[in-house]
């Protein structure tokens, strides 16, 4: 489904806005059970009403059958990689984020919800629902965002009261259960197209080592575990000590300590695997088998049933996080599990996103956030292991009290440190230990030193001076500076380096896209520019609309030109230029067919020629003369190379004058003059007598009068009548000056 863009203050959404967002590459819609939920989409920078992408602006997306289309609010609009942006927008409730309230008590959830809305502090426009009916005191004593008051944090809406929220356009529902029990069941093989069971079978504890240790006495069970019916089926058993003198007043007895731990046993699900599924899910309900019922469709929060049939093991757990493609209208993927509160961190990160400068770097970005979490926003539990004598030797960090319910493990021995996202099990997808090694999936850092660096597989390898090698290499902007760069293809393809880019400028109700590209072929450097242009409020073409391509190689350059409508490769048109070794040609004409005319320079000339029928001249200025060729190529006419003119300068004289010099070329029927002339004193104009060979044609000539002095600006004029007689007009002042000009004659 397209998605639509609507302007930044826009409140409903049942128009079509500013018009559809067509040219989206891809686009997902990521939400988590009580957490973030969030748009991101990939948008090409030529992409219909690409301008109308702005932070602040609202894009409205179908996000399946049961959400439907929901609006999300633009905060992010990433820098251009290839002709692309990424854009990530958040749901429009991520509003509630801006719109504190003030303190206030309710006994209800349906009151602390109307509470919200009632002590607002700006304009709420949105609605609170709940079918919760729990009765318990909701208490906020200093303002705070609404958002921040739904869940996350101690004391919220969520922690008082629990719950699923489902934030649906400007209504907040707080259900009792979300989502439903579709008697949806999983198993490997069914319907799973790639599963990733993220806790490792093999680390569930199997069984526990219950006592009672306490001044009054300590008591074991003879058998010392107590093991879950399904231990047998693992490959070696797990087993945890389990302290149970807090739930004794007195010393218990054997059997009373041994019925304790079997009910700890089967209510802790002791042996059953805890369940963190991420998969891509082929949801049977849009499927032809499955057509008629919706027994195979899951929304957020439903439940379904587990088996993992190797451990004869059967559990339920609840869809915690969708990925919905909105292009496709189906599930990119699924997460299924079970999961804290994570309210706190999608608040955290808004509040972060809210403050921060759009010039904050990764890196500070990264700090930024770990200051965060390491300064209490989200809690924890800590737990120390002592040895016999009672002294610590592992310290223990958790998101749960309890060491067999964790899930998020923070663990500190002799051995190193390491972190667990799925148990006190393992495994540490981030860990340093004593041997040397670290095991991080991400690494942030200012500055690494003395470092190798390869990823296993010999595709990329940075060495300590500073080698790369890579299979591909992208960069928005990179600049190389001293040395040199070199080069080379492995082997003899045909194109086997080039250079790609492209950028986009408005014109009127135009769009110009550009694309441009360089190639070294072994036919030589091939640089070409396509153009497309086309009504910004319209859709670009298939084909560009024109082309340019240079063709650079050891023989020359040439340059072509191409035009097109759109709908079809461009063809050759207009001009075309080549620079050869021995010859530059001007190509003009729309083919091979047609005439056309070559403006051609080759060492022995120039000239112009046809090539209807072969490539023949019309006129030709060479070694030999000017000559020029009928239609078929022969010769009609030719001018000797050399030329002859005759100076009648001699027969030129000035009156009043204290010196002069003359020169008066005539060849055919031009004439040329040039003169020097200082007068005496000052006066009027200098009559100068004219021969009759060079008299004019017509009534008169006019030829420049210019100083003799820098910068020789023209001072005035000489005539040149049909009569022996011509005059030279000039200022009294002027004595120095010079004459030149051409002109016709008999």
């Amino acid at each position: 489904m397209i998605p639509i863009i609507y302007e930044p203050n826009a409140t409903t959404f049942t128009s079509n806005g500013r018009g559809g967002l067509s040219d989206a590459i891809s686009c997902t819609v990521t939400e988590e059970r009580n957490g973030a939920y969030e748009l991101e989409m990939v948008y090409p920078l030529d992409g219909v009403h690409f301008e109308e992408i702005k932070t602040g602006a609202v894009i409205k997306a179908y996000c399946g059958k049961a959400r439907q289309y929901q609006p999300f609010r633009v905060y992010m609009i990433g820098r251009p990689i290839g002709g692309q942006v990424t854009v990530r927008a958040q749901h429009i409730s991520y509003q509630l984020s801006l719109i504190p309230c003030g303190p206030f008590t309710a006994g209800t959830a349906a009151g602390a919800l109307a509470g919200l809305k009632t002590h607002a502090a700006e304009s709420c426009p949105f609605t609170f629902w709940t079918n919760k009916a729990t009765q318990a005191t909701y208490t906020q004593t200093v303002p705070a965002s609404i958002r921040s008051r739904l869940g996350g944090v101690r004391g919220s809406i969520l922690d008082t009261y629990g719950g699923e929220f489902e934030f649906d356009g400007y209504t907040v529902r707080l259900w009792n259960q979300r989502g439903q029990d579709r008697h949806v069941v999983i198993r490997y093989g069914k319907n799973l197209t790639d599963l990733k069971q993220e806790e490792s079978i093999a680390n569930t504890v199997t069984g526990v080592y219950p006592f009672y240790a306490a001044d009054a006495g300590y008591v074991e069970l003879p058998e010392k575990v107590v093991s879950a019916p399904s231990a047998a089926n693992y490959p070696y058993p797990r087993t945890i000590p389990l302290d149970m003198t807090q739930n004794f007043e007195t010393v218990p007895t054997v059997a009373q300590l041994r019925a304790a731990a079997e009910q700890y046993v089967a209510g802790a699900s002791i042996g059953v695997p805890s369940v963190s599924l991420s998969l891509s899910f082929a949801n049977l309900a849009d499927t032809l088998e499955y057509a008629d019922t919706a027994a195979e469709q899951v929304e957020l929060c439903d439940t379904v049933g587990v088996i993992f049939e190797r451990l004869g093991v059967e559990t339920s757990a609840k869809v915690v996080k969708t990925v919905w493609n909105v292009l496709a209208e189906r599930y990119n993927a699924l997460e299924i599990g079970d999961t804290r509160t994570t309210l706190a961190q999608t608040i955290a990160a808004a509040e972060e996103k809210a403050t921060e400068a759009v010039t904050t770097t990764a890196l500070e970005q990264d700090i930024k956030r770990a200051t965060d979490l390491l300064t209490g926003v989200n809690g924890g539990f800590i737990v120390w292991h002592t040895n016999a004598d009672g002294k610590p030797y592992e310290l223990l960090i958790m998101d749960e009290e309890d060491e067999a319910q964790a899930r998020s493990v923070w663990r500190f021995n002799e051995a190193g440190w390491g972190h667990s996202s799925t148990g006190i099990g393992g495994p540490y997808t981030m860990a340093a230990t004593i041997d040397g090694g670290i095991v991080a999936d991400y690494i942030t850092a200012g500055t690494l030193t003395g470092l190798e660096i390869d990823n296993g597989s010999g595709t990329f390898h940075v060495d300590s001076a500073g080698n790369v090698v890579a299979n591909s290499l992208t960069s928005n902007n990179a600049t190389i500076t001293g040395g040199s760069v070199s080069i080379q293809a492995d082997t003899d393809t045909l194109t086997p380096f080039s250079v790609h880019g492209s950028y986009t400028y408005i014109t009127g109700n135009y769009t110009n896209y550009v694309e441009y590209k360089a190639e070294v072929t072994r036919r030589g450097i091939i640089v070409t520019q396509d153009t497309w242009r086309y009504l910004t409020s319209g859709t670009r073409t298939q084909y560009p609309t024109s082309r340019q391509q240079t063709t650079y190689r050891s023989g020359g350059v040439s340059v072509l030109t191409f035009s097109g409508n759109g709908s079809a490769e461009p063809t050759q048109s207009g001009v075309s230029t080549s620079i050869g070794e021995q010859d530059i040609r001007v190509i003009g004409g729309t083919s091979t067919t047609s005439p056309r005319v070559v403006m051609g320079s080759i060492l022995g000339g120039m000239g112009i020629y046809h090539t209807q029928g072969g490539i023949r001249p019309r006129f030709a200025l060479t070694e030999d003369g000017l000559k020029w060729y009928d239609a078929n190529g022969n010769l009609t006419e030719s001018l000797p190379a050399v030329y002859t003119a005759t100076d009648y300068g001699a027969s030129i004289s000035a009156s009043g004058v204290s010196s002069q010099t003359w020169h008066a070329w005539k060849s055919g029927h031009t004439v040329t003059i040039y003169g020097s002339v200082t007068r005496t004193g000052t006066g009027g104009s200098i009559v100068v007598t004219i021969p009759a060979e060079i008299r004019a044609t017509g009534q008169y000539a006019v030829l420049t009068v210019a100083s003799a002095s820098s910068p020789y600006a023209p001072v005035g004029s000489m005539w040149i009548e049909n009569t022996a007689t011509a005059r030279i007009y000039l200022p009294s002042a002027q004595t120095n000056v010079y004459i030149f000009g051409t002109y016709l004659t008999t």
